[in-house]
């Protein structure tokens, strides 16, 4: 975010005074509140999305939904298939694909 606010008023400096004022956007004398008002925002997005999770988890444990294992991630996700099973996923996906009733064409009446 601040990252962002720093590009922006840079061009905003360049376009109209000819130059850039660089990470005088975010500390100079210019923008005493920039910081202070990115990171209150940054908390606040963050402080509504807890509050969206933790009403959702509720109604999850309310409804009596399960929640679904998280997907293992990086080096302990799981190898892709040996090469002859995504060959035949491709073919079987190209197959699906190609058929007259795909679905993507207009009807035959039109």
């Amino acid at each position: 975010m601040a990252l962002a606010f720093a590009l922006q008023e840079n061009i905003e400096h360049l376009a109209g005074h000819g130059h850039l004022i660089g990470l005088g956007a975010l500390i100079g004398p210019e923008y005493p509140l920039a910081l202070p008002v990115i990171g209150l925002v940054a908390l606040a997005a963050a402080a509504l999305g807890a509050l969206v999770r933790w009403r959702i988890a509720l109604l999850e444990a309310r409804v009596g939904v399960r929640p679904v294992p998280a997907r293992p991630r990086g080096l302990t996700a799981r190898r892709p298939a040996p090469g002859w099973a995504i060959v035949a996923t491709l073919r079987i996906r190209a197959w699906s694909l190609v058929r007259l009733d795909a679905g993507r064409a207009p009807p035959v009446a039109a």
